[in-house]
């Protein structure tokens, strides 16, 4: 991981919470691979299982690559999406375990929420999140949509994505 990625990565858990905070870093995806296998390819224990989420604007199901927007840390899904901008949409689980598979550190000292994708329950709303689980892994388990913590943050991309030549219509 390139110095300048470790140093943005270790200011962005120690900004103040509630503060939007700007990522600009490449996360290629692919959801081919069977949510569930890349969870235990990658280290990722899955304390609910990712099968009870729905996304609500699922993305393509080619390759592609994303970029991060932002990190809302210290708010709420709710609070969070109250703030994104024209352009700024929220990540999916699948998005955010391939962020952890390319920025393990990112979560090192904070959990990361998908605003995208959730869960509804006697009416109440949940969302994923991974953080740190043990000293090499992490770990998935869900929140109530109006969660927030100092050190919990909901993630945003832009809402424009790339395909491979590849891939492309």
């Amino acid at each position: 991981m390139a110095v300048i990625e470790k140093e943005l990565i270790r200011e962005t858990v120690e900004q103040v919470p509630g503060h939007r905070i700007r990522l600009n870093m490449p996360v290629f995806v692919d959801p081919r691979i069977p949510i569930r296998e890349f969870h235990a390819a990658v280290g990722i224990e899955e304390w609910i299982s990712s099968r009870v989420f729905t996304d609500a604007n699922p993305p393509p199901e080619v390759p592609y690559i994303y970029r991060l927007h932002s990190l809302h840390l210290g708010l709420s899904a709710e609070e969070a999406r109250d703030r994104f901008e024209a352009g700024e949409v929220g990540i999916t689980l699948f998005e955010a375990s391939a962020l952890y598979l390319y920025y393990p550190d990112f979560i090192r000292n904070c959990a990361v929420g998908t605003e995208e994708t959730s869960l509804e329950f006697n009416k109440i709303k949940y969302h994923p999140r991974i953080s740190k689980h043990g000293s090499n892994g992490a770990k998935i388990d869900f929140v109530e949509a109006n969660y927030k913590s100092p050190r919990y943050g909901i993630l945003t991309r832009s809402q424009k994505i790339y395909l491979p030549a590849s891939v492309r219509p």
